[in-house]
């Protein structure tokens, strides 16, 4: 391999969704380091970034997640000046339909006990299951995941970063044991940190280093956007079933459904499975019989790349050295992207 260098920055970050836009605007913000920010699709947040629900869920039923979902999604309700666009965020609070033990165990600040008369003055058709008890997080809502993502990389440039989209990732120069270079379409560019935000391609980008396997898998995921329907409230609260396994919230005039499907996915453009449309639909209609027979307007799939134990992946790699990961983000990406980035900044510049 060469040793010359085309060119040279003191932070290289690998992908351009939530994740790494995020740490881009977060590190760039400094004005400390130099910030290359590369992209192999010409166009933002085209594959998971951009195919989420858009909820804005602070509780997720851990501890060390919940404080990351709290500050981001304060930033996401109230961002700072210097991001660059919209975050698209409306307060519409949401419920959590769970069992008496999580009730117990997710009830907190911001999380409050509801009852099944203001739960049916929200959702007057929805059927919750025997034994159920709500929860109700009144400043939770929804955001445009899309617009976040180019906040986040428009207010990076704006700090002096340099964004490459179309710009596949290729060979990772390691030296004595530490990232040196890495080829960035068809350019050897030097850096200090390389910083993994590959999201579905995470997990092959360590394999290629001789990392360990941490278990970050990427799985697909179905959404079905039905037809708009006059009489349902455009601003109600989104609802997240936990005893029956699927979450739901008005969009467009009609409902974004979700049966919160897991099955293994490798990296790529998330292709649907034309069956999980009808697999959806069977389980609205025992909950929302209104959403179960109102006709399609959109049905796509997603990528949700995490560990088996749903805890975020931020830190360094042990070997080779240099190497920061931003990952496992999957079904927080949205809430907790700015939290997440500014703790990868602050390692990074640490």
């Amino acid at each position: 391999m060469s040793s010359r260098l085309d060119a040279r920055y003191d932070v290289v970050i690998a992908g351009a969704g939530l994740a790494g836009a995020a740490t881009a605007f977060m590190v760039a913000r400094a004005r400390s380091a130099s910030v290359l920010l590369v992209e192999q699709e010409t166009t933002l947040a085209r594959h998971s970034s951009g195919r989420n629900a858009g909820i804005v869920r602070r509780s997720t039923g851990d501890q060390e997640l919940d404080r990351f979902c709290d500050e981001g999604a304060a930033f996401l309700a109230a961002p700072p000046p210097d991001f660059a666009g919209t975050t698209g965020f409306r307060r519409t609070g949401g419920f959590l339909v769970v069992t008496r033990e999580q009730a117990q165990a997710w009830a907190r600040s911001g999380v409050e006990r509801s009852s099944v008369t203001a739960f049916a003055r929200a959702l007057p058709d929805y059927v919750l299951p025997d034994g159920a008890e709500i929860l109700f997080a009144p400043d939770d809502g929804v955001a445009d995941s899309s617009a976040v993502v180019a906040g986040f990389v428009a207010g990076a440039q704006a700090q002096g970063a340099t964004v490459h989209l179309g710009a596949p990732l290729g060979q990772v120069e390691v030296v004595q044991g530490a990232v040196r270079s890495v080829e960035v379409g068809g350019r050897r560019i030097g850096c200090g940190v390389l910083v993994d935000a590959c999201g579905a391609w995470s997990p092959s980008f360590v394999a290629a280093l001789g990392a360990a396997d941490d278990g970050v898998r990427s799985t697909r995921r179905h959404l079905l956007q039905t037809a708009p329907d006059g009489r349902l409230d455009s601003h109600a609260p989104w609802v997240w079933d936990h005893l029956r396994d699927f979450y739901a919230r008005p969009e467009a005039g009609g409902l974004l459904l979700c049966a919160c499907d897991e099955s293994p996915d490798p990296p790529g453009d998330c292709k649907v499975d034309p069956t999980q449309a009808a697999a959806i639909r069977a389980k609205f209609a025992r909950a929302w019989p209104r959403a179960a027979g109102a006709a399609t307007m959109r049905f796509w799939a997603g990528h949700r790349t995490r560990r088996p134990d749903e805890r975020f992946v931020v830190g360094p790699l042990l070997h080779p050295r240099g190497v920061q990961r931003v990952a496992g983000l999957g079904g927080h990406g949205l809430t907790a992207s700015a939290a997440v980035g500014a703790a990868a900044a602050r390692m990074i510049l640490s």
